[in-house]
């Protein structure tokens, strides 16, 4: 392990979180909702698709280690045309993005004299949408098997 993370700190996802604990973590890339598939399943789909090239050529946005990860733990796929990303990582840049660009309108909407309102309304903002890209919560999402 100690060669693998070369000085870097070593992260670990939690699966299978409720709603109260995915918002309360503001970190995206850290939790997801989808439930953790046994570590028998998790490893068998590992080692095929890496046996195999199965899992695509690598993309940032939309093919990442991430994403093979997320997959190998949940088996959940959604569609490319509709998602950016699996992962909460991504998902969380673009998030806080529009909650950036967003900015000026909660101030307008809550009154300038409320900062704290509009940037409350603001990571409601990024919550929401780091919610809606998450692949336990996606609707289109679907278990493929390898």
């Amino acid at each position: 392990m100690h060669n693998l993370l070369k000085g870097g700190k070593l992260y670990r996802y939690d699966y299978d979180v409720d709603l109260d604990f995915f918002i309360a973590k503001s970190r995206g890339g850290t939790v997801r909702i989808a439930y953790l598939d046994p570590p028998r399943l998790v490893l068998h789909r590992a080692y095929f698709l890496l046996k195999n090239d199965g899992f695509g050529a690598y993309n940032l946005f939309n093919n990442n280690c991430e994403d093979f990860a997320i997959y190998c733990k949940t088996g959940l796929l959604s569609p490319r045309i509709i998602a950016l990303s699996r992962s909460g990582q991504i998902a969380s840049v673009f998030a806080a993005i529009c909650a950036i660009i967003s900015f000026p309108y909660s101030l307008v909407l809550t009154s300038i004299s409320n900062f704290v309102g509009g940037l409350a309304l603001c990571y409601v903002l990024y919550s929401i949408c780091r919610l809606l890209s998450d692949i336990g919560y996606r609707k289109d999402a679907r278990r493929v098997g390898v």
